[in-house]
């Protein structure tokens, strides 16, 4: 999804997709996480430990939800619900805090 969403986010900014920037999800929690706590190798660390305990979580309770379709349907909905509220929040956050 994150693929994804960089890509119509670029779209609708009028930037090359394929050309790098600095505003994925996981950059933008990470440069949060270090304007908290002011280093960042813990900061580098800490948030990919809580990304991919996440995705555990996700990917646990799906294996879990596998035989019905519309629990899975739901947790996609959830995780996409769920990634764009994050995002908009860090991406508004960190620009209120002039680190973007």
């Amino acid at each position: 999804f994150e693929i994804f969403f960089s890509v119509i986010r670029k779209r609708i900014a009028k930037k090359n997709p394929y050309k790098p920037d600095n505003k994925h999800f996981h950059q933008l929690f990470f440069s949060y996480l270090n304007n908290l706590i002011k280093n960042k190798k813990i900061s580098n660390t800490l948030s990919a430990s809580i990304i991919n305990f996440y995705h555990l979580i996700v990917v646990f309770v799906s294996y879990i939800c596998s035989g019905n379709s519309f629990k899975l349907l739901t947790i996609i909905i959830f995780n996409i619900l769920f990634y764009l509220s994050l995002y908009y929040f860090l991406n508004k956050k960190l620009i209120k805090l002039k680190l973007l």
